[in-house]
């Protein structure tokens, strides 16, 4: 995510469903609280995953079988025994009700 740092917060939100646009408005407005927790963790890198640390030989197999190098290490139990600090870390997540929207301007007369 290399715009991390040029931005004030990330939404994201999956399975929502025909209601996606209302859902994603009320957060947005601070009309309601997702509370949302990250259910697993994002790593930095690709690599930083226990399922692509080792590579071709984890990850791909040998196109009859699929190993399980990591074994129990997978999601926060790799990076915590690996010491890896991952971008966002399972149960990492805020609430969002404690701000304000103000000066909002568009250069649009109409909006669709």
């Amino acid at each position: 995510m290399p715009c991390i740092s040029k931005v004030k917060a990330i939404v994201q939100s999956w399975y929502l469903g025909s209601m996606a646009g209302k859902a994603i408005a009320d957060v947005i407005s601070g009309d309601v609280n997702p509370s949302g927790k990250l259910p697993f963790s994002f790593p930095k890198k690709l690599k930083d995953n226990s399922a692509h640390y080792f590579e071709k030989l984890s990850y791909l197999g040998d196109n009859i079988n699929q190993y399980s190098k990591e074994d129990i290490l997978v999601g926060y139990r790799w990076h915590d025994t690996k010491n890896i600090k991952p971008l966002f870390a399972f149960g990492e997540g805020l609430s969002y009700t404690d701000f304000k929207i103000s000066n909002i301007e568009t250069d649009k007369k109409k909006l669709k």
